[in-house]
């Protein structure tokens, strides 16, 4: 076993008999604990900035604990700490918890947060913007109308939404409504400046955001959505993307 396994052995399994590559029989070994304590320190304390909303939920002892096996289940592949934890909302749903799959959709939506946090700046349409191409619009053709790249729909269900919405406030999971129903809901979050905005959304907003997304045409999108629910209230819909910042146009 080289060095550098053995230390790796040793720092992810705490493994003493890994020690012999490391150290002569007369040198300190609670030098490698330094190293590991600081190794298990740093990777708990990305995933607590990452899971914010799950530390939260479970109580900050419980998620220690539960990171602490991730950790050595699924250690960083890179020398740094950028983007560690993706793989953890899959982890911790396949784990046989009484929470479970609710810790999940929690995961998954506080890695939704982060990744569009750090994700692509966009300058989003405004309404007098709009205004102007519709008034030009008589002579030339209207631009096409996308969302703004940093966009994610995340398909979830309500209970989860509503917790992780509470726990993003500031609240707890006390002051959270627990009986919500756990049915099928959507859930956008964006980034039109510097800030992270998320907002739950009725069934045939998220297909026409959904629509447009795949679409990349308001029209294509709009008739699907009518397809599926011939009430839509397209103007209503339209107007509220616009107002929180959510669309965008293409640009050659």
């Amino acid at each position: 076993m080289s060095y550098q396994q053995g230390l790796s052995q040793f720092i992810l399994h705490d493994n003493a008999n890994d020690l012999h590559t490391l150290f002569d029989e007369d040198a300190d070994a609670s030098i490698a604990r330094i190293y590991r304590n600081g190794f298990f320190r740093s990777c708990h304390e990305v995933l607590a900035s990452t899971f914010p909303s799950v530390q939260s939920f479970l109580g900050e002892e419980f998620f220690k604990a539960l990171v602490h096996a991730f950790i050595q289940i699924d250690p960083p592949a890179i020398g740094t700490l950028t983007g560690y934890g993706e793989t953890f909302p899959l982890w911790i749903t396949a784990q046989d918890l009484d929470k479970n799959p609710l810790l999940g959709e929690l995961a998954e939506l506080d890695w939704a947060w982060i990744t569009c946090l750090h994700g692509s700046d966009a300058t989003p349409l405004t309404a007098e913007s709009f205004q102007r191409y519709l008034t030009e619009g008589v002579n030339t053709e209207l631009p096409e109308i996308l969302l703004i790249e940093n966009t994610h729909l995340i398909a979830s269900n309500e209970k989860a939404i509503n917790i992780w919405l509470s726990l993003k406030e500031g609240l707890t999971d006390d002051d959270s409504d627990l009986e919500a129903a756990n049915k099928p809901q959507s859930i956008v979050l964006w980034r039109p400046e510097l800030d992270v905005f998320a907002r739950a959304l009725a069934m045939d907003e998220a297909l026409f955001i959904e629509e447009i997304s795949y679409c990349n045409n308001l029209d294509a999108a709009s008739a699907k959505t009518f397809d599926r629910y011939p009430d839509f209230n397209l103007a209503e819909k339209f107007s509220g993307l616009l107002q929180h910042g959510l669309l965008t146009i293409k640009r050659d």
